[in-house]
């Protein structure tokens, strides 16, 4: 059975001014009978670089896992050829250069007995798209924020009724909202894949994660740079609002989900930390230099380390890629010992021991120590 699902931008978001439960989502009629489902992309669209809009899908699948406890996500597999959809065994994620209407993307799905078998995502271009290395300036859309809703369709979920969920049927010009699961997007993906972690008990620190500015990323001098980051709590939901950005160089440079803003010369070290009710700390540091127009553009030939985390049952998993390192066997750190010795594979997760929270220092070497990437940080 093949089910269409929509987002839309217009007169549906008056809607948003209608007084509404706490809880108003809805469960689709079927639901993937796995944990872990894989999503393709063939990422060449008419508005953006593929890189861009790589990224942007990437972060929507993981929004689901790494924002809530559900018992459940959605792995990006690579990217694909694939130019339409179909009932083939395969998740794909494609973009097409027409309009439809006001609608920016559409989910399909097909099930049997009520058990999720395939769904693929089809973006429009009704309007400009922006991917996560790009910036919306008043009209068109972020792809991460539709895809994120969209996703929701692909694992189950319909709309939802609560304006400022991610699973609401509107979205507004160049809003960065629904990437981050509101309190009610979570009840929903928890009541279809439950048995995560339990929320309740005793308090566990914020899960902080910086989506931009991209880590060792390298702007000109005036550039207009784009701060913004989730924050997520078992026990008090979505503190992106709470979240205090400072800057090495420049001291407090703003707070919040998102905004804009330009820093002065030099290299900076972001941080983003934020604190819950009962007094737990978390935070995420990205680095970016600003350079003057005659500085040389840097060439990406030092290792370089990139850390996500996630949770998987409750358990802390730091996921560890690295690049421009060329030994064949490498060591890799946690605050300074070494958890893994062996051949590169240019990834590596980490199973870290205890269901708190906690910041984890990371480095990857390789066996002589000669070589070494930048030391990258996991919060959870």
């Amino acid at each position: 059975m093949i089910r269409n699902r929509k987002v839309f931008v217009g007169a549906a978001l008056a809607l948003a001014l209608v007084a509404v439960p706490i809880y108003a989502y809805n469960i689709g009629a079927s639901k993937w009978s796995t944990n872990v489902v894989t999503f393709y992309a063939n990422p060449n669209n008419p508005g953006t670089s593929a890189e861009s809009a790589e990224e942007a899908l990437k972060q929507a699948m993981a929004a689901w896992s790494d924002q809530s406890n559900a018992n459940f996500r959605i792995v990006y597999g690579g990217r694909v050829d694939d130019t339409n959809v179909g009932y083939d065994g395969r998740n794909v994620t494609i973009f097409r250069n027409e309009a439809d209407g006001g609608y920016l993307a559409r989910t399909y799905t097909w099930s049997s007995g009520g058990t999720l078998v395939d769904a693929d995502v089809v973006f429009f271009h009704p309007y400009p798209m922006y991917g996560a290395y790009d910036f919306c300036p008043a009209v068109g859309y972020y792809i991460q924020d539709v895809a994120t809703h969209e996703y929701g369709h692909a694992i189950g979920l319909d709309h939802s009724d609560v304006g400022d969920s991610t699973m609401y049927a509107g979205y507004s010009g160049c809003s960065m909202e629904q990437r981050t699961l509101a309190a009610d997007d979570i009840a929903g993906v928890e009541h279809l894949y439950p048995g995560g972690s339990s929320r309740g008990g005793s308090n566990t620190a914020p899960r902080v994660s910086i989506s931009s500015p991209n880590n060792n990323s390298s702007v000109l001098d005036g550039t207009n740079i784009s701060f913004a980051v989730s924050a997520q709590d078992d026990q008090d939901g979505n503190l992106a609002g709470n979240v205090s950005w400072t800057s090495s160089l420049s001291g407090w440079i703003g707070s919040g989900t998102n905004f804009w803003r330009t820093l002065p010369l030099g290299t900076h070290v972001i941080t983003a930390s934020v604190t819950d009710s009962g007094g737990l700390s978390s935070s995420a540091q990205v680095s970016v230099s600003v350079m003057s127009a005659a500085d040389p553009t840097p060439t990406p030939s030092e290792p370089t380390l990139k850390v996500r985390t996630s949770r998987q049952k409750g358990q802390r998993k730091a996921n560890l890629t690295w690049s421009n390192l060329s030994a064949g066997s490498i060591v890799v750190l946690r605050n300074n010992a070494a958890v893994y010795s062996g051949a590169n594979g240019m990834s590596y997760t980490d199973s870290v021991s205890g269901k708190g929270g906690g910041s984890f220092t990371y480095q990857v070497c390789d066996t002589a120590y000669t070589v070494c990437t930048n030391a990258a940080v996991a919060s959870f």
